[in-house]
C-alpha cells in the first residue's frame, strides 16, 4: 500500500468498516490510479478528497472511472471543502455523487449530504447535515444515491430549507438548488468533450 496521510487512512478505514465484510478493498489498483476504496461487488469506487483538487483532475477521474464501468462517489472533507466560497472543482463535484465528511483521525464524525444554495461561487445557505449511509446504495432514475442523500430525504426537510431561503434577507428567489452558473458549464464542457 501507498503511504497515506492519517486522516485519509482513517476515512478509508471508516468506509471499509461500513461496507459488507469481504466486498471492499482499500487502495484498489486501476490503470494509472489507485481508488481509495473499491466496493467490488457493487462496482462503486470511493474517492476521498481532503485537500483541494484541480478541476482538470476531477473531471478526468470521473470520466476515466465511468469509462471503466465504475460508479464514483466523492467524499469531500470539511477541512478543504464546504466553506463559504466554492472553487470550480467543488462546484463540479457537487453535480456528481459527492458528500461531505467531518470525520477525524479517530473516526469521530459522519459522512453527510446537505441542501445548499449558492450564487456566483459563494455558498449562501446550507441545511443541517443529512447523514448518509454509504452501505445502502439506491438507484433513482439511473443515478446512484445513498440512503440519507438530499435527493431521497423526506419532503419535510426540503420544505424547512425552502422556508429558510424564503425568510432570508434579501430573499434568495426560486432557484433553490442551482449547481452551475452558465460560465461554469462552459468550463466543464471544455474538459469533457
Amino acid at each position: 500500500m501507498r503511504k497515506t496521510p492519517p486522516l485519509h487512512r482513517s476515512i478509508q478505514e471508516y468506509i471499509l468498516s461500513k461496507l459488507p465484510e469481504g466486498e471492499a478493498i482499500i487502495e484498489y489498483s486501476l490503470p494509472n490510479h489507485y481508488a481509495d476504496v473499491a466496493w467490488i461487488e457493487k462496482k462503486i469506487l470511493f474517492e476521498i478528497q481532503c485537500s483541494p483538487l484541480p478541476i482538470e483532475k476531477a473531471v478526468k477521474r470521473v470520466k476515466d472511472y465511468h469509462e471503466m464501468g465504475f460508479s464514483l462517489v466523492w467524499i469531500l472533507h470539511e477541512k478543504s471543502f464546504n466553506r463559504k466560497s466554492l472553487n470550480r472543482s467543488e462546484l463540479y463535484l457537487r453535480g456528481q455523487v459527492a458528500y461531505y465528511t467531518n470525520l477525524s483521525v479517530t473516526s469521530h464524525g459522519v459522512i453527510y449530504d446537505q441542501y445548499e444554495h449558492y450564487r456566483d461561487g459563494k455558498r449562501i445557505l446550507r441545511s443541517k447535515p443529512l447523514p448518509v449511509d454509504i452501505a445502502k446504495p439506491i438507484y433513482k432514475k439511473n443515478k446512484l444515491h445513498f440512503e440519507g442523500d438530499r435527493a431521497l430525504s423526506p419532503k419535510l426537510i426540503r420544505k424547512e430549507f425552502e422556508k429558510e431561503i424564503k425568510a432570508s434577507e434579501p430573499p434568495l428567489g426560486k432557484k433553490l438548488f442551482q449547481f452551475y452558473d452558465r460560465g461554469f458549464s462552459k468550463i466543464v464542457r471544455q474538459f469533457v468533450y
